[in-house]
């Protein structure tokens, strides 16, 4: 087994974490994930410093993270989602994981606030936080994650407004969450910058004023929801640029005027 590489066990039955695995130095890929295995997180996971991909999600991990995930440094794929019971904070060890692209943290009962140690990822394209309850502020330190593609944060317990300069490098988001949180403020006009972005879910928050007229030039959004929020002003007939939307909601605010004919014209809408 020490010339192992690739260990896949996902949806199984198995209830505990077999230390064999711990022998197996040349470990590129573990996936445990989909079974039913209890107990902390093993901190002898360190012990595979050649691993790339580690995923353990759906089981049943008690306690937190283990500070020692953040010694495998070729790690390029954490994914830890849907330990419902893990609990805890994200550790700040975590931002030594300079090769890291993916991290999946998503229904963890994580319960502290985004670390700055997050702006650390250089190589970072998928950060999912959502389904915790994540609290504080986002971290300006985020606006390193050069290469991000998807940012969701959704229902968490974020507040404050949103720095608008952690979107200023962004340029190669695609998908954006931060639906069912507690932010205020202005919507930031940096988003406008996103000129790739997909998906722009911001609904159920406190975002007030108008909505960014940087907003109605991304051409390549195909949904957006600012549903819930305490947004003002009308709509403006720059929303024709929108061609490739697919999804529109903008209930539960305060918007007023009357509709631009130009929204007849968004032949991709069906919502």
């Amino acid at each position: 087994m020490e010339s192992l590489t690739d260990l896949f066990l996902y949806d199984n039955s198995l209830t505990e974490f077999a230390s064999f695995i711990f022998g197996c130095k040349k470990l590129v890929h573990l996936d445990l994930s989909y079974n039913s295995i209890t107990g902390p997180i093993p901190i002898e996971l360190k012990k595979l410093t050649k691993l790339q991909e580690l995923i353990l999600s759906k089981n049943k991990f008690t306690g937190s993270i283990p500070h020692d995930i953040g010694l495998i440094s070729g790690l390029k794929t954490l994914d830890l989602a849907g330990n419902d019971i893990l609990g805890g904070h994200i550790p700040a060890s975590l931002g030594q994981l300079r090769a890291l692209e993916h991290l999946y943290l998503m229904s963890c009962g994580l319960n502290s606030s985004s670390p700055s140690q997050l702006g650390l990822f250089a190589n970072l394209k998928y950060l999912y936080l959502s389904l915790n309850n994540l609290a504080g502020s986002l971290p300006p330190s985020l606006a390193a994650l050069s290469r991000i593609s998807d940012f969701f944060i959704s229902s968490n317990s974020i507040t404050d407004a949103i720095p608008g300069c952690i979107f200023t490098n962004w340029t190669n988001l695609r998908n954006l969450a931060l639906a069912r949180n507690s932010f205020i403020g202005p919507i930031p006009r940096e988003i406008g910058l996103l000129k790739n972005l997909r998906w722009l879910l911001i609904s159920f928050n406190k975002f007030s004023r108008h909505i960014p007229m940087e907003i109605w030039n991304l051409t390549n959004l195909e949904f957006l929801e600012f549903a819930s929020n305490e947004l003002n002003g009308t709509l403006p007939s720059s929303i024709r640029n929108l061609s490739k939307l697919v999804y529109l909601n903008l209930y539960g605010n305060h918007l007023t005027g009357s509709l631009p004919p130009e929204l007849c014209n968004l032949e991709a809408i069906e919502y």
